[in-house]
């Protein structure tokens, strides 16, 4: 009996295994059901975080497909379909029925919530630039993406009902966003004077995030971005260092990401006339010596090197002003000559004219003279003259001969060419700082709302 007894026990752990063991792979298998509407797709490309294809289903319009995934750990993927694509995060377990047509994402089974959080993240409902313009700009860019954008997901991401990873990933990808649109824009935070103040704390916590983390290096996309904005904002972007980050990234494609995130920090300094040639040579070679066959960065640090050309060149124009008189460059020798470019479509610019007018009023009886050059089309002439006036802007206004846009080899125009204003890729605002003697000092200036402008200003008149 006793042995019979044993025989029984050693049958029923062995169903049990079975049974377990049939759950497990059962739960360690991720499924994607699907229909096809009346689309013309032929293929469905399923990509991990990394950008790699998973998998490629061949597909019809009106098809039904079946995907069983072993073996994947969970997190961020991609579905490319046609010229569409939408974002998953899918865990060991899912189950997932999909309707996809020209219409509708359609969502439905286990898993069903945290992508359906993904859906909405990418939807108009939360595309935070698009929404803030519709405010017509009422106060502060970086408040509005904060508080209708970062806290109304981090608050989606609570009401969620999800045993996965996914909320403590999600919420620190949101962090990592919303720390790199803060540096994106950390110059013009930091020198406006009416910055909200708790932007400004908002910004010291971003100096403080540890970017020595290995394991987000190799998993987020954002972090890799923002690690890369820290480096070229606090000056910390050497050989030594850019060698170090770019080493710890195991994935082809984050290495790339990383050289590529290097650029956008590079060109906001540029903008705001915080160009350091130095550093973006030092980028620049990194970058060529990684990856010579590409093009990353060779816009910008094109304009570099033509913007280190023309220093120290004589420069020279004639043109027409608001009251229809011709206006030369050689009119204001002996004095220094600070010049803004702008349009009458450049919100930037004119953001920029109060700041322009305290930098006026500040050296009025300094040997420097404010200039304005419009870079409108023909026909928005009269616009000009008008905002001219509305603005009352500086004494000294003209008028360019451009053809709105200054792309390359649109305009004949010598001193365009040699400030180099036909790049859409920097864009304006764009301020130039001329010597006495006619030669050019800087080819992208200081903002007037850079406090760094004023006293370079101040120290070169005082000499």
């Amino acid at each position: 009996m006793k042995t019979k007894s044993n025989l029984l026990i050693l049958m029923i752990g062995l169903l049990s295994y079975q049974c377990t063991s049939i759950k497990n792979e059962k739960e360690s298998i991720i499924q994607i059901k699907g229909e096809i509407g009346d689309i013309s797709i032929k293929n469905l490309h399923l990509l991990n975080h990394f950008g790699d294809t998973v998998i490629t289903l061949s597909v019809t319009p009106k098809a039904i497909f079946n995907l069983e995934l072993k073996n994947l750990e969970e997190g961020y993927f991609t579905l490319q379909y046609g010229k569409e694509k939408s974002n998953l995060y899918l865990c060991p377990g899912d189950s997932l029925q999909l309707e996809l047509s020209e219409e509708a994402f359609l969502i439905s089974g286990q898993g069903t919530e945290r992508n359906n959080y993904l859906k909405a993240k990418f939807s108009p409902e939360f595309n935070w630039y698009s929404n803030y313009y519709k405010t017509n700009q009422k106060g502060s860019m970086m408040v509005y993406y904060r508080d209708h954008y970062t806290q109304k997901l981090k608050q989606k991401l609570q009401d969620l009902k999800d045993d996965s990873q996914f909320i403590e990933k999600e919420s620190k990808e949101l962090d990592y966003e919303f720390a790199n649109q803060l540096l994106l824009n950390q110059i013009s935070l930091e020198t406006n004077p009416e910055t909200d103040q708790s932007i400004i704390k908002d910004l010291a916590w971003v100096k403080a995030i540890n970017i020595e983390n290995t394991e987000e290096l190799n998993y987020s996309k954002n972090y890799i971005s923002l690690v890369a904005k820290i480096l070229i904002s606090q000056n910390r972007a050497n050989e030594s260092s850019l060698n170090s980050y770019y080493n710890n990234i195991n994935q082809p494609n984050f290495k790339t990401h990383f050289l590529s995130s290097l650029i956008t920090p590079l060109r906001k300094e540029l903008q705001f006339g915080e160009d350091d040639f130095n550093k973006a040579r030092t980028v620049e070679s990194f970058i060529t010596d990684k990856q010579p066959k590409d093009s990353i960065g060779y816009n910008l640090f094109n304009l570099y090197h033509k913007f280190e050309e023309a220093k120290g060149k004589l420069a020279s124009f004639s043109y027409e002003d608001n009251k229809g008189n011709i206006v030369s460059l050689e009119d204001f020798r002996g004095k220094y000559v600070y010049i803004d470019f702008w349009a009458t479509w450049c919100v930037n610019c004119i953001k920029e004219f109060p700041n322009l007018k305290n930098l006026e009023e500040r050296f009025q009886n300094e040997e420097i003279e404010f200039i304005g050059i419009s870079i409108d089309k023909l026909d928005a002439k009269e616009k000009w003259k008008q905002m001219v006036t509305d603005k009352d802007l500086g004494e000294v206004q003209l008028f360019a001969p451009t053809k709105g846009y200054l792309e390359e080899n649109l305009i004949n125009d010598e001193f365009m060419n040699l400030v180099y204003l036909n790049s859409y890729y920097l864009g304006i605002p764009h301020y130039l700082l001329i010597d006495p003697e006619g030669k050019i000092v800087d080819t992208f200036f200081y903002r007037p709302s850079n406090k760094k402008g004023e006293k370079y200003i101040a120290e070169l008149l005082s000499d």
